[in-house]
């Protein structure tokens, strides 16, 4: 069985999905995909990356698109909430 998370585990976060799945389970072989191996795999696939993927990578071109055409500079959508997120911290 194979668990996929898409982010990369600290160790503390390896040592506990060793403990609770891996060494509970002895009889199932139980794997792990973390982000690195992830990546990799949609990198060595492109055609299967562009498939399943496409929508979000142009996402994040246009969002890096318009952030450049701003100037780098953020939105005011964006600074508007850091500033509600700054007056909740205090």
């Amino acid at each position: 069985m194979t668990f996929v998370f898409p982010r990369g585990l600290t160790a503390p976060m390896r040592r506990r999905f060793i403990e609770r799945l891996v060494k509970r389970h002895p009889n199932v072989e139980i794997r792990r995909w973390t982000l690195p191996r992830l990546t990799a795999l949609i990198n060595a696939h492109p055609e299967i990356a562009e498939r399943h993927f496409a929508r979000a990578r142009q996402d994040a071109l246009r969002a890096a698109q318009r952030s450049i055409a701003q100037g780098g500079k953020p939105s005011r959508a964006s600074s508007t909430w850091s500033s509600a997120r700054r007056r909740c911290r205090s």
